[in-house]
């Protein structure tokens, strides 16, 4: 039986991949509910699950992905030329609008 805290538990550690398959299905659910006008039975839900797969494998191949939150590189030196220079390149990547992204969908190793 899936508890309060489970469910607390699981959102709070979902990863970003896992937040967009979990968006995907609960609109599909939605647009479902609202087109038949009762909640999905269990057959619909496997169609459903089957469609939701097959949208994030297309957004995958069409090259989507997710921008990630990630700490700036920290560049330890002294303050001669080459290491003045990696910090105002970094810099300029960062005002040109260049961010950390991941697949959408994770690739199996």
């Amino acid at each position: 039986m899936v508890t309060e805290e489970l469910i607390e538990f699981k959102e709070e550690y979902m990863t970003k991949r896992e937040e967009i398959g979990e968006g995907i299905r609960s609109h599909l659910k939605r647009f479902y509910k609202r087109s038949f006008g009762k909640e999905p039975e269990e057959f619909a839900i496997d169609y459903l699950e089957h469609c939701a797969k097959n949208l994030e494998m297309f957004l995958a191949s069409e090259g989507v992905v997710i921008k990630v939150d990630r700490e700036l590189r920290v560049i330890i030196g002294t303050d001669d030329d080459y290491f003045i220079g990696m910090r105002a390149e970094r810099d300029n990547m960062l005002k040109a609008g260049y961010v950390a992204v991941e697949p959408l969908i994770e690739e199996n190793k």
